[in-house]
């Protein structure tokens, strides 16, 4: 390993701990005032990242011009404080597991159908990479959609990573880690297949222009590059989505 890999391991192993560390310290505090105040450090975030803030201006003119731009600076500001009241959310999991039933409302007319659908085996589940996404396998997998599992990219480091899922995992979720699927393809459709069979919802949130298998399909009047491993997949193990 050359000098400036070695420190760029480093500087992410040290920024995982720091993560590690500060998000852990969020468990010793009441509920509302922790999530409460991850969104307010993501605000913070906001004016201290130039470079993201100025991607998502960018983004939000080019898909949506007509926004005035006090409207687009604080859309980038909730974004920002959506951010952090999720990274919160995580490590918070296991309490607010308990506590889902009384912040998340199931339509329980469109749960009776998801349910019909999957019937007693696999199913996946593709969603966009927005809204509580944290929060939203743990709530299907206590209204009925076990077992679970996951795909989940790598983070900032293996530390963090770790973390990560193993808070996610409280819950029962299985998790499946996008980078033996960038790496290792054969065993990554191995892992996902036997996740199949084994009658698992599978989770995927879907994100654009990532390193994955993709197609380009128009979003917003613009062509994008969209993942397709739930429709690979599926040609191969049907399952209702």
């Amino acid at each position: 390993m050359t000098t400036r890999s070695v420190w760029r391991a480093f500087r992410h192993e040290a920024a995982s701990l720091a993560i590690v560390f500060g998000l852990s310290l969020f468990r010793l505090l009441p509920t509302h005032f922790a999530l409460v105040l991850g969104q307010k450090l993501g605000f913070l975030v906001a004016r201290l990242d130039k470079s993201g803030s100025a991607r998502a201006r960018k983004q939000l003119a080019m898909c949506l011009p007509e926004l005035d731009p006090a409207t687009v600076r604080t859309t980038i500001r909730e974004m920002y404080g959506h951010f952090g009241q999720g990274a919160v959310e995580v490590s918070l999991l296991p309490r607010l597991v308990r506590e889902l039933r009384q912040r998340v409302d199931v339509d329980p007319t469109m749960l009776e159908q998801a349910l019909a659908a999957r019937g007693n085996g696999a199913a996946w589940m593709a969603a966009g990479h927005v809204g509580a996404w944290e929060l939203l396998s743990h709530v299907l997998v206590q209204q009925g959609f076990a077992p679970g599992a996951g795909i989940a990219r790598a983070a900032f480091g293996d530390r963090l990573d770790r973390w990560l899922n193993h808070r996610r995992s409280l819950t029962g979720l299985r998790m499946l880690l996008r980078p033996r699927f960038d790496e290792h393809p054969g065993t990554a459709a191995k892992e996902l297949l036997q996740a199949l069979r084994d009658g698992c919802m599978i989770g995927v949130l879907l994100d654009q222009d990532t390193s994955v298998p993709s197609q380009i399909v128009p979003f917003f009047g613009r062509p994008a590059r969209t993942p397709s491993v739930v429709a690979d997949l599926r040609a191969r193990r049907p399952a209702p989505v």
